[in-house]
């Protein structure tokens, strides 16, 4: 053999050498990397493009329960992901194969049916070429943290509770015992008149701080039935501005700076005139002292386009920068043991959200504190104000009322006030009841003053259900004293359907049968 021929022949055995030892090495690294994944603690998977599971280790098959790869290989992925987490699941999909890297938590059910929480990093596999060949995920068993968190949670919601009790308890306590101490005082019968008016005065103003109270629960778990129509801003603050300047007192300057131009909203005006008068409230308190409180009105451009603005300045004493990230809080309150059950900011940024809007706060200690209740401008021109008139004089007995109330008390109250102004009024104790009742009146019933929740298996709801069915187009006014959502679902007023919310005094309980009728 020539020696040109033994030159190329020790080439080819140092490159089969070469190869022989590359391929060695690669063989020792993949041995590596399937070592390094089938021990890791974390599910490492590849996925196909179309979502079928190509490869899982050990640690992705215990997640899944899975006693080997043949149980889980060869479906897809979106298979062992909860329902309603499938449409996520499936968008990360797309991202990932279309070059991104993503985050997702969800969970998963396993072989045997139990869920676990898994957090999961995804990324795109490239060949060579750098074309996207599968997709390569990473998941973390996160049940026991998310576990963790649940408990927390459930304490966090437990301490808010019983600051809760303790605040309404407080407060109803003061509340009943005004109101015991001077119905006493009024059974003893030997008091004169002028002393006879006056704890009935004081009766009657501690029973509107207890209806108060519960608004503000109903308002702070924001499940009050809004009743809203289109409203000029200008006109809501005017009007309250009246009723505020009577709880300020002659040390607190009220200035209003109105809007020059109508600005209509969409809006409950009883729960926006609670919103105020809670923030005027907070006002007067910074003040003891006295001081300027200012309500300014206005529209302003922002990304979302035209917002209503109401604006509520005060130089009071301030809140430290520490507490401003809490004032929204429930059960919060910088007042001192006793003068607060911390509901009422919580309460008016509630009800703001009710309305699509939100609530801001600005302070400097020393300087005062500035809200702005921030609130969609309506497309349309704001209805015209309603005047606070008394009820409307009573048509006689021409008129009949169905009263459905479980209530013995507020059954002859309500029927009483009902009476006296001249209605006639058949009264039913639960809905079957009402049913019957007005089968047996013919059909003759001009208005149903009915109870949301009831006894005896049939709301009133059900109960309205039904008797439209016999008169379609029947006049309803619900009234309860719970959240409206709380025997079922959200309650929906139809057409000649009202609300009327519990404790209702006889004179709102008469102008809102005398409206419904004449609506």
């Amino acid at each position: 053999m020539s020696t040109h021929d033994d030159s190329e022949v020790g080439q080819l055995e140092r490159k089969n050498a070469e190869l022989a030892a590359a391929l060695e090495k690669l063989q020792a690294s993949e041995e590596r990397w399937r070592t390094i994944v089938s021990t890791d603690p974390e599910c490492v998977k590849t996925v196909s493009p179309d979502g079928v599971l190509i490869e899982m280790n050990p640690a992705g098959l215990a997640m899944l329960a899975a006693t080997s790869l043949a149980e889980v290989k060869a479906r897809p992925l979106i298979d062992w992901i909860a329902p309603e987490y499938r449409e996520q699941f499936g968008a990360l999909h797309q991202r990932v194969m279309a070059g991104e890297s993503d985050d997702l938590e969800f969970e998963v059910i396993g072989v045997t049916g139990v869920r676990r929480w898994l957090r999961t990093h995804a990324a795109p596999l490239r060949d060579g070429e750098g074309r996207i060949t599968s997709v390569l995920a990473i998941s973390r068993d996160i049940t026991g943290q998310r576990e963790l968190e649940a408990q927390l949670r459930q304490s966090q919601k437990m301490e808010a509770i019983g600051q809760l009790a303790g605040g309404i308890a407080h407060d109803f306590n003061n509340i009943l015992t005004i109101i015991q101490g001077f119905a006493m005082t009024l059974l003893d019968g030997e008091a004169g008149a002028d002393s006879r008016r006056i704890a009935t005065e004081h009766i009657v103003e501690a029973s509107e701080r207890a209806a108060g109270l519960t608004r503000q629960l109903l308002a702070f778990g924001r499940r009050q039935v809004m009743q809203t129509r289109d409203v000029d801003l200008n006109d809501l603050v005017a009007s309250l501005a009246k009723m505020v300047q009577r709880v300020l007192g002659e040390h607190i300057n009220l200035q209003l700076q109105l809007s020059a131009r109508p600005i209509s909203v969409n809006a409950d005006p009883g729960l926006i005139d609670q919103v105020l008068m809670n923030l005027v409230l907070n006002a007067r308190d910074a003040m003891p002292g006295g001081g300027l409180l200012r309500i300014d009105t206005f529209a302003r451009m922002s990304p979302a386009g035209i917002e209503a603005v109401i604006r509520v300045v005060d130089t009071g004493t301030g809140i430290p920068e520490e507490r401003l990230s809490r004032i929204f809080d429930p059960f919060y309150t910088t007042k001192d043991a006793g003068k607060g059950s911390g509901l009422g900011l919580a309460t008016a940024f509630g009800i703001v959200a009710q309305h699509g809007g939100r609530i801001t706060v600005a302070s400097r200690v020393g300087t005062g504190t500035t809200f702005e209740v921030i609130l969609p401008v309506a497309n349309r021109a704001a209805e015209p104000p309603t005047a606070r008139t008394s009820p409307a004089a009573p048509d006689g007995e021409t008129e009949t009322v169905l009263l459905v109330e479980d209530e013995f008390g507020v059954r002859m109250l309500t029927k009483t006030v009902l009476e006296r102004a001249g209605y006639k009024v058949i009264v039913a104790v639960n809905g079957a009841e009402g049913v019957r009742a007005f089968q047996d009146a013919g059909g003759r019933v001009d208005l149903v003053l009915t109870d949301i929740v009831m006894p005896g298996g049939m709301s009133g709801r059900e109960l309205v259900d039904r008797l439209l069915k016999i008169t379609p187009g029947l006049r309803v006014i619900f009234t309860s004293g719970y959240a409206t959502d709380f025997a079922g679902n959200e309650l929906v007023l139809k057409e000649r359907q009202w609300f009327l919310q519990k404790p209702s005094r006889p004179a709102t309980i008469l102008a809102a049968v005398r409206s419904a009728l004449d609506a």
